[in-house]
């Protein structure tokens, strides 16, 4: 019983088919066929779809390491809390890709960094002032130069090894 096949079948517990073939674009049949375990190696895209569909990380489907459902983490948490706040603003709906991804990387910032990226989304939301956008201007800083910092390592690391 393959790996995915399993974690698929927890998440959809009973959720129809069609509704999961509509929200990742797929076929109702496609959906069916990688939980009865026909499909043995579908693509990555598609299982990045599933995995925002069901919201859990894409990594998440192939550990086994791990049981069902996954722990909060408090980078879930805090992406809960945007959610909420987004929905108490009315301005809660479907995502679009763009904001899918931003929303996967926030996930995977330090909770440092999600706390400063957080203020810097306040702060461009009309904080009370002038003083609290310079703040969030300054967080916003923080975090780019956070982002800069991560990727040189990585660049450098990929050319040490």
């Amino acid at each position: 019983m393959s790996l995915l096949k399993e974690k698929i079948s927890q998440l959809r517990d009973e959720e129809p088919y069609s509704k999961i073939a509509r929200a990742v674009g797929r076929s109702t049949n496609a959906i069916r066929d990688i939980e009865l375990g026909k499909t043995a190696d579908p693509s990555i895209s598609l299982v990045r779809k599933l995995a925002d569909h069901f919201q859990v990380p894409i990594d998440w489907l192939s550990d086994d390491s791990q049981d069902y459902p996954p722990p909060a983490t408090d980078k879930d948490r805090a992406t809960g809390l945007v959610e909420q706040a987004l929905a108490s603003a009315g301005l809660a709906g479907d995502m679009t890709g763009d904001e899918r991804e931003l929303l996967a990387a926030f996930r995977t910032m330090p909770e440092k960094l999600q706390m400063v990226a957080l203020g810097y989304i306040i702060g461009l939301s009309g904080g009370s002032g002038q003083q609290d956008r310079a703040k969030a201007e300054a967080a916003g800083r923080v975090l780019v130069e956070e982002r800069a910092k991560a990727q040189a390592k990585k660049s450098s690391s990929k050319k040490i090894g």
